[in-house]
């Protein structure tokens, strides 16, 4: 049994998908009927894209039948995009809003997936389906095919068909089976992309009537096959979020040792917390800890901010002579002996606010 990730995104939904937590990834038995609409090359490779991939099974399913596929995937979420990764079956994983941050070279997919986010953009008034179809024509090649998954209301309606008539030929048109139609109505727009921009009135027409009484998805096509054109991962130059993502680059850095020695230092802060007990590769006697007092080592920043207990440290050695009375070597009575040895003291440095209120530094011995 697999496992499927649900999670949400920003982007509005309707009241059915946030019942399902926010996402509604479509149903597989549909994803299969669609993927048999479509002739695969049986050698060459195919770069397939989904600009909102969630778990990433639609595109895998949609295109199980194409033998050298290359999958590019997109998702808004980072621990979903992080997933995705893990799966290892994609040439390349972005986690970046496609609208506003994802970055990907013009003219490079050949087949694609989209079922878009539902809703309007409170910021500009425009639906998402609308500015998905429109920036995703930028990243197809010529030819291009491929699946949009849409509610029927946005399908159905006028200002959104003008755009997406404009960029693609519609070369079918359905909606989902029951009782999947009746929670969700959603319907699938089997496309090719146009070489240029534009459509004819008569087009206009004839795909309202289409949409106005639609069939239902068949659950294998038994017409002709929509041909998928060959495309080259080679050409797929760039694929990225243009948001830089500090904290995973970092994490790239110190898990590469070579990396770390040479950059580690100049871009985080190593935590020094004096809980966190140390095993050196020999176990050292009083003389080599005074040694290491001596030579500064083990001083500076201890402990932490969130404890409260975060101070500077600094050893020094000195000389020092004192009297002391002990058993003669013989046996045979008491002695005063004068003592040279070396004295180890600790020095803290700390901040406090002094009674006028100002912030002064205390200085400690700890002997």
């Amino acid at each position: 049994m697999s496992e499927r990730i649900v999670s949400q995104t920003t982007f509005s939904r309707s009241m059915a998908n946030d019942r399902k937590a926010g996402a509604y990834y479509t149903d597989l038995s549909h994803v299969k009927s669609c993927g048999t609409f479509f002739s695969f090359p049986e050698e060459d490779e195919v770069c397939c894209f989904d600009n909102s991939a969630g778990d990433g099974c639609a595109l895998d399913n949609v295109t199980e039948e194409c033998k050298g596929r290359k999958l590019f995937v997109n998702d808004i979420q980072a621990p979903t995009a992080a997933l995705l990764r893990e799966k290892g079956i994609f040439e390349a994983v972005a986690n970046a809003d496609y609208l506003t941050s994802f970055e990907c070279t013009n003219s490079v997919f050949s087949f694609f997936w989209c079922n878009p986010p539902y809703g309007e953009d409170v910021a500009t008034h425009e639906r998402y389906e609308k500015r998905f179809v429109e920036k995703l024509y930028t990243h197809l090649s010529r030819g291009a095919v491929g699946v949009f998954v849409l509610p029927a209301y946005v399908l159905s309606d006028e200002k959104f068909a003008r755009i997406l008539l404009a960029r693609y030929e519609v070369l079918h048109l359905y909606k989902f089976r029951e009782p999947t139609y009746q929670e969700f109505k959603q319907t699938v727009a089997i496309v090719r992309r146009k070489d240029c921009n534009g459509y004819f009135k008569e087009e206009l027409t004839a795909y309202l009537a289409r949409v106005s009484s639609l069939e239902e998805l068949p659950e294998v096509f038994e017409g002709v096959k929509v041909p998928v054109l060959p495309s080259s991962v080679s050409k797929v130059q760039n694929f990225k979020s243009r948001l830089f993502d500090a904290e995973r680059w970092l994490d790239k850095v110190c898990s590469d040792t070579q990396l770390d020695a040479t950059l580690g230092k100049h871009c985080s802060v190593r935590v020094f917390k004096n809980t966190v007990k140390y095993q050196p590769p020999m176990p050292l006697g009083d003389s080599h800890l005074a040694m290491q007092a001596t030579c500064g080592i083990g001083s500076g920043a201890v402990g932490s901010e969130d404890a409260g207990n975060y101070h500077l440290q600094r050893g020094t050695v000195r000389r020092k002579k004192e009297m002391q009375v002990r058993p003669k070597k013989d046996g045979k009575g008491m002695e005063t002996v004068e003592v040279d040895h070396a004295q180890v003291t600790i020095k803290i440095a700390e901040q406090v606010l002094g009674d006028d209120g100002r912030p002064e530094l205390k200085i400690t011995d700890l002997v």
